[in-house]
């Protein structure tokens, strides 16, 4: 089993304050998830726009894959417990294949106002 996930939010929210949020969530284990943030931050050697393409991406992307995660739970976290300033452009794929599915499924949080 594994459940593999993409969370897509504003750059406009500040990134420290809602990782931290988001990183509150306990996984079944007890541990905290530990979604990690597409820019290479904290690596000299890896310049941030690793991924491709000629510009830095225009939205922040944190990623993780676990063996089982509560997906909604995790997305009830996502709604109640992290202080969005743009609620409208919070996304998730979630790729899980308990469900027998072999795509990736978009999720908007919250719908558009």
């Amino acid at each position: 089993m594994e459940t593999s996930v993409i969370l897509i939010f504003s750059i406009l929210e500040e990134f420290s304050e809602r990782q931290k949020e988001v990183s509150a969530f306990k996984l079944y284990t007890g541990r905290n998830i530990d979604l990690v943030c597409i820019h290479a931050q904290d690596d000299p050697n890896i310049d941030d726009t690793w991924y491709g393409g000629s510009k830095y991406m225009s939205q922040h992307i944190l990623m993780g894959a676990y063996k089982s995660l509560e997906i909604d739970k995790f997305i009830a976290h996502l709604k109640t417990e992290v202080n969005w300033e743009e609620p409208e452009e919070v996304q998730l794929l979630v790729y899980d294949n308990r469900t027998g599915d072999e795509i990736y499924r978009l999720i908007n949080i919250f719908e558009a106002k």
